[in-house]
């Protein structure tokens, strides 16, 4: 037990002045339980294998992922990406429940909607901890009929000669052009 004989000793007295019954009988160093420490020390034993079959079971939890996540994350990425890294996810956690919420405006759900977020574009809320996952590429798609009327762009601001489609992302311009004639 790593208690020290005096430790027992002390722990007995009180134990002894708490209930108010003698638990040991003493002759020199040898003890002895009485009549009503002989249930206590039973009790006592229980009590202890109980503690430790939960400790066991708490520590068997410990290795167990479990729990629920939300993920919320942009229309397209979340369908092309997150859908089946998710149900990858899944298989490897059975015991996690998750979430998926798609949408064109993921920030602009309250922060106790969701606990991982895709987001494109500048991050606003500085409390929050980002993780750079790739590049969002563009690109220009043309009608030759368009091309011919405003001419071919070579750079970013060309296309301000163009009409174009615009794709807005949680309220923040992150243009794909698509040319329209």
């Amino acid at each position: 037990m790593n208690v020290t004989p005096p430790a027992v000793t002390q722990r007995l007295r009180l134990a002894k002045d708490r209930l108010g019954l003698r638990l040991v009988d003493q002759w020199g160093r040898r003890m002895v339980l009485t009549d009503e420490g002989n249930p206590l020390a039973d009790g006592a034993r229980r009590i202890l294998d109980e503690i430790g079959e939960l400790a066991d079971t708490l520590t068997a939890r410990r290795a167990v992922v479990s729990g629920h996540l939300r993920v919320v994350a942009l229309l397209g990425f979340g369908r092309r990406y997150v859908a089946p890294a998710a149900s990858r996810f899944r298989t490897i956690y059975p015991g996690v429940t998750l979430r998926l919420m798609f949408s064109d405006r993921p920030a602009q759900l309250a922060d106790d909607a969701w606990d991982l977020m895709q987001y494109g574009g500048r991050l606003r809320n500085s409390s929050l901890i980002k993780q750079y996952l790739a590049t969002n590429e563009r690109h220009v798609c043309a009608a030759p009929k368009c091309l011919s009327q405003a001419g071919i762009p070579n750079e970013p601001r060309d296309l301000l000669k163009h009409k174009c489609i615009a794709l807005w992302e949680d309220d923040e311009d992150v243009t794909m052009c698509a040319l329209i004639p």
